[in-house]
């Protein structure tokens, strides 16, 4: 059998979905013709049957040897850019789809894998380009405008993403991803009610629609119906997004009965705030008199909650996912995430505690008082920042805000401003010299973090760990937040029913930082002057 007879036989096999006898077909021919011009076809079309399989390493590894064969072909360079996607190389998808086009300047199928790229790169302004350009070459496509909304909506032009989700359900009235995000964006925008009307249509259709259920469990949440949220906050396990996060036990999970005689182990799940927030549930869990209550966690957070008063007699160990090949965990009987406690233990919102639920080295603190001093002996309050997030966070854009936005803070006399940013975000502080004292380089844990908030007399940050942290401490602490936040801070209320020191500062349109920060100057210069306590 010649290499083109070969080639043909397999592309019949490929096209009538034996793909297993297509693949056998295409390992022979490249094994038997390795030098053929057809075996480029070989490589490439066994790089898109892993591609389809999600086999995403042998994917790549069969595109590129096709690319050697032939460096320009568009419908490879397409492919491995979308397998190098899937394993979050961004920069070298946008790579190989920008070198697709140049190939193929009119393809549909090249425009929107780059713009997809893009769009999930951050570089939404040229994502939205790529499919208006697009939608020029396939005018009203549903695929080319919804992926045009989903660009909108990173980029904070809700509106118009809102206007593309409706112009896709015009054409597709059961699309599921439009009607999801639709909810999505109207939620952004402020429309809860209308976002649940959404999220309740896509279930009429689907009723095992796991992101439905998820984003109407966070809107309940958000609304304070916590009854109703916290149940169907459960189907989070089924979302894509939370694909790979859910932990695997040979142990069954509890289902909230008895535990006399029983070890628990209850473990962190999402982020470093989400295990801060939800350690006030461990204390109910031990009133089930357990004979043992191991509690896992990330390790930035190891030493701090080990002096933790809300974890007296519980055993904190480190979390095994962050240790390559994992560790020992002890014997257990029955196992739960952190954020499932409240359904479990069929809790809505438990009260605020007026006692902190964390603790600080005394002797840690002072060492931080006297460090701040020594910098600004006569300042009247002492007042933390942070003003970033993770930028990996999906809403991150919303919740962060750039340094600059801070600036008024500067012109309040008798404040030290004291950063607690860390991260990328950290580097900004050098637009601003010698206006704030840089702790970034001493916070290497989240139980140093806790001894520099112990010696600050207010926070003010964004919605990040850092919130939680100095809630849970019961420090002052200013949240600056979005016009429609995170669930836990809910709607509408400058106070949190989970942290009875912490205020909240919202904005009154989305995107407008210059509300909530002219409001935290105000009351800055009001304790600067004297006028009570934070």
């Amino acid at each position: 059998m010649s290499a083109k007879t070969n080639l043909q036989a397999a592309l019949a096999k490929h096209m009538a979905g034996d793909l297993r006898g297509a693949e056998a077909l295409y390992r022979d021919m490249i094994r038997s013709y390795p030098r053929a011009p057809e075996t480029r076809h070989a490589h490439g079309n066994l790089g898109a049957i892993h591609l389809v399989e999600g086999q995403l390493e042998q994917a790549e590894q069969c595109l590129r040897a096709a690319l050697r064969l032939a460096p320009n072909d568009p419908g490879v360079l397409g492919n491995l850019g979308l397998a190098l996607r899937g394993r979050g190389r961004l920069d070298e998808a946008v790579s190989c789809h920008r070198k697709a086009l140049n190939g193929a300047p009119t393809s549909a199928n090249a425009l929107n894998n780059l713009g997809v790229s893009l769009t999930e790169r951050g570089d939404t302004e040229e994502a939205i380009a790529c499919f208006e350009r697009l939608l020029g070459l396939t005018p009203g496509a549903p695929d080319a405008l919804f992926n045009l909304g989903v660009a909108f909506e990173r980029a904070n032009r809700l509106e118009e993403a809102a206007h593309r989700y409706r112009e896709v359900l015009d054409k597709v009235p059961g699309h599921m991803g439009a009607l999801n995000n639709l909810g999505n964006t109207l939620g952004e925008l402020g429309a809860v009610d209308e976002a649940l009307g959404c999220y309740g249509r896509v279930l009429s259709l689907d009723p095992e629609n796991a992101d439905a259920h998820w984003n109407r469990a966070l809107t309940r949440l958000l609304l304070g119906d916590f009854a109703n949220g916290w149940r169907e906050f459960e189907w989070r396990w089924k979302a894509p997004v939370m694909q790979g996060q859910r932990r695997r036990f040979d142990r069954p999970a509890w289902d909230g009965g008895p535990l006399v005689g029983r070890t628990i182990l209850l473990h962190a799940e999402q982020g470093l705030g989400d295990t801060l927030q939800f350690l006030r549930f461990v204390p109910l869990v031990r009133e089930a008199r357990p004979s043992r209550v191991l509690l896992e966690v990330q390790p930035p957070l190891l030493s701090l909650l080990r002096a933790s008063p809300a974890v007296d007699g519980v055993e904190v160990v480190p979390r095994a996912a962050d240790f390559p090949g994992g560790s020992n965990l002890p014997p257990f009987d029955v196992h739960a995430p952190l954020m499932s406690l409240p359904l479990l233990l069929n809790r809505g919102l438990p009260a605020a505690s007026s006692v902190p639920i964390l603790r600080t080295s005394e002797a840690a603190a002072t060492i931080w008082t006297d460090r701040l001093a020594a910098v600004a002996p006569n300042a009247r309050i002492r007042c933390g920042l942070v003003w970033a997030g993770r930028r990996e966070h999906a809403n991150d854009h919303r919740r962060s805000l750039p340094l600059a936005a801070l600036a008024p803070l500067r012109e309040v006399a008798d404040v030290q401003l004291v950063s607690l940013q860390v991260g990328p975000a950290a580097a900004d502080l050098k637009s601003w010299p010698a206006a704030a004292f840089d702790a970034s380089p001493f916070l290497t844990d989240f139980a140093a973090t806790a001894a520099a908030l112990a010696s600050i007399d207010l926070v003010i940050t964004v919605d990040t760990a850092v919130a939680h942290l100095a809630g849970s401490l019961g420090r002052p602490t200013w949240v600056l937040l979005p016009f429609v936040p995170d669930w836990r801070w809910m709607l509408g209320r400058a106070d949190s029913p989970w942290y009875p020191t912490v205020r909240l500062f919202r904005q009154s349109r989305a995107g407008d930082w210059s509300g909530p920060v002219s409001e935290v100057v105000q009351e800055l210069q009001r304790l600067a002057d004297g006028h009570g306590a934070p």
